[in-house]
């Protein structure tokens, strides 16, 4: 099972949609997930192919600078 379909899954259980998720990546492995959610962000440290891949997306800061929670906190919080 690919991470996309996993997400859809896990979503389903909660009562949610693909549209009403957000996916955060850095690999190839995340290419499907990040284009099945709502929302895909790429992070700043993330493989050339990927950010080539899917140049539609947000790229965000990285792991090391805490960028996904700083992202969700500006999202919803701020």
């Amino acid at each position: 099972m690919s991470k996309g379909h996993a997400l859809e899954a896990v979503a389903k259980a909660m009562g949610y949609t693909l549209k009403d998720c957000i996916a955060f990546g850095d690999g190839m492995n995340d290419a499907e997930m990040l284009s099945m959610a709502g929302k895909g962000c790429i992070m700043e440290g993330a493989h050339q192919r990927l950010k080539d891949l899917h140049p539609e997306l947000e790229v965000i800061g990285s792991n090391a600078d805490d960028a996904v929670p700083h992202y969700l906190r500006q999202l919803y919080l701020d």
